[in-house]
């Protein structure tokens, strides 16, 4: 991936729209069951623009983008683990049936200087069976084949090194769910992380945001990190355009980096509640110009 300012990237996105993909977990053209399609929606990328402009302080003509996925026809640059896999122009974190998979730039980035990361994606319970169990941004400097536990454990349930903010969608008693529809920043530092809220791995927790996560419909979610000059930083998250989740973390000392550098992607999981995890669009910028091809 070619490294460019993100002047008319990032920058360029009216404020306050939200360009999404209106896409439909249905049959494809083919009529085969189970696939991702696009029905009646105009290209998502044609003007090369993903989400919208987010409420950071940092000047985003400061940040350089590091990748742009508009879809994922061409899934170059990503490693896969587990179930994850490619589908037509999307991927699955997980697909419908269980398990867990993880999703990783292949490139370690710069993150303890500051970065802004934005993506589309779209939660889908099977019919009949209760929603679960979600899926987590997460960054890492464990390995680039780091895969945690499936289920309520959401695949990223025993990566050591790391953070994740989760978007869970079940309610597992014994980890201290507020309900299953919660946003949450977990991290344990060096040691295994673990999607239990009732331990000092928990950094943060919305208990209602405003969407249902597991609707079936497309949200856009945008997770920026900006700290002081050789201090702690706010981890913000917005869904759909709405400030869900902020927390002040320090990455350079939360976790062993290397360098200013880790890996980022995505981890989901599921279980008896079963439900597909999708992205359909990804990219992201940081302060610094780490990690380029």
């Amino acid at each position: 991936m070619v490294r460019n300012s993100l002047k008319g990237g990032l920058t360029g996105y009216l404020p306050g729209i939200a360009l999404l993909a209106f896409c439909v977990w249905g049959g494809s053209s083919s009529g085969a069951p189970g696939k991702w399609t696009d029905r009646g929606a105009s290209d998502p990328a044609a003007d090369g623009r993903i989400l919208w402009a987010p409420r950071v302080a940092q000047d985003p003509n400061s940040l350089t983008t590091v990748f742009k996925y508009t879809d994922f026809t061409d899934v170059s640059g990503l490693t896969l683990n587990g179930n994850a896999e490619q589908q037509g122009r999307f991927l699955l974190v997980t697909p419908a049936g269980g398990g867990a998979g993880s999703v990783w730039y292949t490139n370690q980035v710069n993150v303890a200087q500051g970065f802004l990361t934005q993506f589309r994606f779209k939660i889908r319970r099977l019919p009949n069976l209760c929603p679960g169990d979600g899926m987590a941004f997460v960054v890492q400097n464990s390995s680039l084949s780091a895969l945690g536990t499936g289920g309520g454990w959401m695949g990223y349930g025993g990566i050591s090194n790391s953070l994740a903010v989760e978007f869970d969608t079940h309610v597992n008693t014994g980890f201290y769910d507020p309900n299953n529809n919660h946003v949450g920043v977990q991290s344990c530092g060096i040691s295994a992380n673990t999607p239990d809220h009732g331990t000092t791995c928990n950094l943060g927790l919305r208990a209602n945001p405003p969407v249902t996560l597991s609707d079936g419909n497309p949200h856009a979610a945008s997770i920026s990190y900006f700290p002081t000059q050789g201090g702690s930083g706010l981890l913000s998250v917005e869904i759909d355009k709405q400030v869900v989740l902020t927390s002040t973390v320090d990455l350079s000392t939360l976790l062993s980096l290397n360098g200013d550098d880790a890996w980022v992607g995505f981890t989901a999981g599921a279980g008896a509640c079963d439900e597909s995890h999708a992205l359909a669009a990804w990219e992201l910028a940081t302060v610094a110009t780490a990690g380029a091809d």
